[in-house]
Protein backbone atom coordinates (compact mmCIF):
# COMPACT_ATOMS: atom_id res chain seq x y z
CA UNK A 1 0.00 0.00 0.00
CA UNK A 2 1.67 3.29 -0.35
CA UNK A 3 0.65 7.29 0.01
CA UNK A 4 2.53 10.33 -1.46
CA UNK A 5 4.29 13.00 0.59
CA UNK A 6 3.53 16.71 0.45
CA UNK A 7 3.80 18.85 -3.45
CA UNK A 8 3.14 22.04 -4.33
CA UNK A 9 2.12 23.90 -1.40
CA UNK A 10 0.30 20.28 -0.16
CA UNK A 11 2.82 20.17 2.77
CA UNK A 12 0.10 18.24 4.76
CA UNK A 13 -0.34 14.92 2.39
CA UNK A 14 -3.47 13.13 4.11
CA UNK A 15 -2.21 9.68 2.26
CA UNK A 16 1.65 10.72 3.76
CA UNK A 17 -0.41 10.28 7.76
CA UNK A 18 -2.87 7.06 6.12
CA UNK A 19 0.68 5.35 5.51
CA UNK A 20 2.02 6.29 8.54
CA UNK A 21 -0.64 4.67 10.93
CA UNK A 22 -2.35 2.32 8.51
CA UNK A 23 0.03 -0.26 10.12
CA UNK A 24 -0.99 0.07 13.67
CA UNK A 25 -4.48 0.89 12.54
CA UNK A 26 -4.45 -2.50 11.30
CA UNK A 27 -2.94 -4.14 14.42
CA UNK A 28 -5.31 -2.31 16.89
CA UNK A 29 -8.20 -3.33 13.91
CA UNK A 30 -7.44 -7.15 13.13
CA UNK A 31 -8.85 -8.39 9.64
CA UNK A 32 -12.01 -11.08 9.29
CA UNK A 33 -10.69 -14.32 10.84
CA UNK A 34 -11.50 -15.44 6.87
CA UNK A 35 -8.97 -13.95 5.91
CA UNK A 36 -6.17 -12.78 8.52
CA UNK A 37 -3.85 -15.57 8.05
CA UNK A 38 -3.95 -14.89 4.25
CA UNK A 39 -3.44 -11.06 4.33
CA UNK A 40 0.56 -9.81 4.44
CA UNK A 41 0.69 -5.83 4.14
CA UNK A 42 4.38 -5.74 3.45
CA UNK A 43 4.47 -1.83 2.91
CA UNK A 44 3.30 1.28 3.92
CA UNK A 45 5.08 3.35 1.39
CA UNK A 46 4.95 6.82 0.58
CA UNK A 47 6.21 7.94 -2.75
CA UNK A 48 8.01 11.53 -3.39
CA UNK A 49 6.03 13.64 -5.72
CA UNK A 50 8.05 13.40 -8.61
CA UNK A 51 8.81 10.79 -11.32
CA UNK A 52 12.21 9.87 -10.77
CA UNK A 53 11.79 9.34 -7.04
CA UNK A 54 8.37 7.47 -7.27
CA UNK A 55 9.26 5.15 -9.71
CA UNK A 56 12.90 4.47 -8.12
CA UNK A 57 10.85 3.83 -4.96
CA UNK A 58 8.62 1.57 -7.05
CA UNK A 59 11.18 -0.74 -8.48
CA UNK A 60 13.51 -0.75 -5.19
CA UNK A 61 9.86 -2.37 -3.40
CA UNK A 62 9.72 -4.49 -6.72
CA UNK A 63 13.57 -6.10 -6.10
CA UNK A 64 12.83 -5.93 -2.05
CA UNK A 65 9.48 -8.03 -2.34
CA UNK A 66 10.56 -10.58 -5.14
CA UNK A 67 6.64 -12.03 -6.85
CA UNK A 68 6.30 -15.15 -5.71
CA UNK A 69 3.69 -16.71 -8.76
CA UNK A 70 1.87 -18.44 -6.17
CA UNK A 71 0.62 -15.31 -4.17
CA UNK A 72 -2.04 -12.76 -5.24
CA UNK A 73 0.18 -9.37 -5.14
CA UNK A 74 -1.76 -6.17 -5.31
CA UNK A 75 -0.73 -2.56 -5.18
CA UNK A 76 -2.81 -0.43 -3.06
CA UNK A 77 -1.66 2.86 -4.44
CA UNK A 78 -3.22 6.02 -2.70
CA UNK A 79 -3.61 9.62 -3.38
CA UNK A 80 -5.07 13.14 -2.31
CA UNK A 81 -7.88 15.09 -4.98
CA UNK A 82 -8.15 18.34 -3.49
CA UNK A 83 -11.42 18.91 -4.82
CA UNK A 84 -12.69 15.07 -4.43
CA UNK A 85 -15.70 14.87 -2.03
CA UNK A 86 -15.62 10.93 -2.08
CA UNK A 87 -13.19 7.95 -2.65
CA UNK A 88 -12.65 7.69 -6.22
CA UNK A 89 -11.78 3.89 -7.27
CA UNK A 90 -9.65 4.96 -10.33
CA UNK A 91 -10.46 2.34 -13.47
CA UNK A 92 -7.27 3.28 -15.85
CA UNK A 93 -4.63 5.47 -15.94
CA UNK A 94 -3.38 7.93 -19.53
CA UNK A 95 0.33 6.96 -21.07
CA UNK A 96 0.59 10.99 -20.54
CA UNK A 97 2.59 13.24 -18.19
CA UNK A 98 1.16 16.63 -18.24
CA UNK A 99 2.30 18.39 -15.45
CA UNK A 100 0.36 21.44 -14.11
CA UNK A 101 3.39 22.43 -11.59
CA UNK A 102 6.77 20.79 -11.56
CA UNK A 103 7.11 17.91 -9.03
CA UNK A 104 9.44 17.57 -6.45
CA UNK A 105 12.38 17.04 -8.63
CA UNK A 106 11.79 20.11 -10.62
CA UNK A 107 10.58 18.26 -13.60
CA UNK A 108 7.35 19.73 -15.45
CA UNK A 109 6.20 17.42 -18.61
CA UNK A 110 4.19 18.57 -21.43
CA UNK A 111 2.01 15.81 -23.32
CA UNK A 112 4.61 13.39 -22.68
CA UNK A 113 4.57 10.03 -22.86
CA UNK A 114 5.32 7.81 -18.91
CA UNK A 115 6.30 4.52 -21.32
CA UNK A 116 9.54 5.44 -23.28
CA UNK A 117 8.60 2.83 -25.71
CA UNK A 118 5.38 3.68 -26.62
CA UNK A 119 4.74 7.57 -27.95
CA UNK A 120 0.96 7.28 -27.81
CA UNK A 121 -0.12 9.32 -24.99
CA UNK A 122 -3.63 8.35 -25.68
CA UNK A 123 -2.76 4.91 -24.71
CA UNK A 124 -4.62 3.27 -21.42
CA UNK A 125 -3.96 0.65 -19.12
CA UNK A 126 -6.83 -0.85 -17.42
CA UNK A 127 -6.86 -2.35 -13.68
CA UNK A 128 -8.00 -6.41 -13.71
CA UNK A 129 -9.31 -5.86 -10.52
CA UNK A 130 -13.49 -6.10 -10.35
CA UNK A 131 -13.66 -2.66 -9.56
CA UNK A 132 -17.51 -2.89 -10.18
CA UNK A 133 -17.58 -5.50 -7.56
CA UNK A 134 -15.54 -3.72 -4.84
CA UNK A 135 -17.13 -0.58 -5.46
CA UNK A 136 -21.02 -2.46 -5.12
CA UNK A 137 -19.54 -3.02 -1.26
CA UNK A 138 -17.66 -0.74 0.16
CA UNK A 139 -20.10 1.77 -1.34
CA UNK A 140 -22.42 0.07 1.47
CA UNK A 141 -20.44 1.75 3.98
CA UNK A 142 -18.79 4.62 1.98
CA UNK A 143 -19.30 7.24 -0.29
CA UNK A 144 -17.36 5.88 -3.43
CA UNK A 145 -17.46 5.93 -6.67
CA UNK A 146 -15.50 4.55 -9.77
CA UNK A 147 -13.30 7.65 -11.82
CA UNK A 148 -11.96 6.88 -15.26
CA UNK A 149 -9.94 9.79 -15.45
CA UNK A 150 -6.69 9.84 -12.70
CA UNK A 151 -5.39 13.00 -13.79
CA UNK A 152 -2.25 13.87 -15.78
CA UNK A 153 0.04 14.45 -12.59
CA UNK A 154 2.35 11.96 -10.09
CA UNK A 155 -0.89 9.40 -9.31
CA UNK A 156 -1.42 8.92 -12.72
CA UNK A 157 2.17 8.61 -13.72
CA UNK A 158 2.69 6.04 -11.20
CA UNK A 159 -0.55 4.15 -11.99
CA UNK A 160 0.61 3.82 -15.30
CA UNK A 161 4.01 2.45 -14.49
CA UNK A 162 1.76 -0.11 -11.71
CA UNK A 163 -0.43 -1.19 -14.06
CA UNK A 164 2.33 -1.84 -17.08
CA UNK A 165 4.41 -3.76 -14.25
CA UNK A 166 1.56 -5.70 -13.47
CA UNK A 167 0.98 -7.12 -17.14
CA UNK A 168 4.99 -8.13 -16.77
CA UNK A 169 4.63 -10.33 -13.19
CA UNK A 170 1.06 -10.74 -13.67
CA UNK A 171 0.13 -8.11 -9.93
CA UNK A 172 -2.76 -6.67 -9.34
CA UNK A 173 -2.80 -2.77 -8.96
CA UNK A 174 -5.25 -0.05 -8.37
CA UNK A 175 -5.44 3.78 -7.17
CA UNK A 176 -7.85 5.55 -5.15
CA UNK A 177 -7.90 9.32 -4.79
CA UNK A 178 -9.39 10.42 -1.23
CA UNK A 179 -10.53 13.73 -0.44
CA UNK A 180 -8.85 16.34 2.13
CA UNK A 181 -9.34 15.13 5.71
CA UNK A 182 -11.37 18.37 6.02
CA UNK A 183 -14.26 16.75 3.41
CA UNK A 184 -13.40 12.73 4.86
CA UNK A 185 -11.94 13.04 8.32
CA UNK A 186 -8.83 10.72 9.23
CA UNK A 187 -10.45 8.10 11.10
CA UNK A 188 -13.33 7.51 8.66
CA UNK A 189 -10.35 6.78 5.81
CA UNK A 190 -8.40 4.61 7.57
CA UNK A 191 -11.66 2.96 8.07
CA UNK A 192 -12.43 2.76 4.68
CA UNK A 193 -8.21 1.75 3.86
CA UNK A 194 -9.22 -1.45 5.81
CA UNK A 195 -12.27 -2.08 4.24
CA UNK A 196 -10.91 -1.82 0.92
CA UNK A 197 -8.28 -4.34 2.07
CA UNK A 198 -10.69 -6.69 3.08
CA UNK A 199 -13.13 -6.61 0.23
CA UNK A 200 -10.23 -6.76 -2.30
CA UNK A 201 -8.73 -9.86 -0.57
CA UNK A 202 -12.15 -11.68 -0.44
CA UNK A 203 -12.27 -10.83 -4.22
CA UNK A 204 -8.94 -12.44 -5.55
CA UNK A 205 -8.47 -15.04 -2.85
CA UNK A 206 -9.86 -18.44 -3.97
Amino acid sequence: MSGFGPFNGVDDNPTSRLMEELEDYLKKNALPDSISGRVDVRSCTIYEVSAVGALTQFSELLQLYKIDPNEEVVFIHFGVHGKADCFNLEKQAFNEANFSCPDEQGWTPQSHPIHPRNPDITHILTTTLPLEDILEDVGKKYPAKISFDAGRFLCNYLYYQSLHMSQINGTKSVFIHVPPFQVIDQPTQLAFARELLITIASKILK
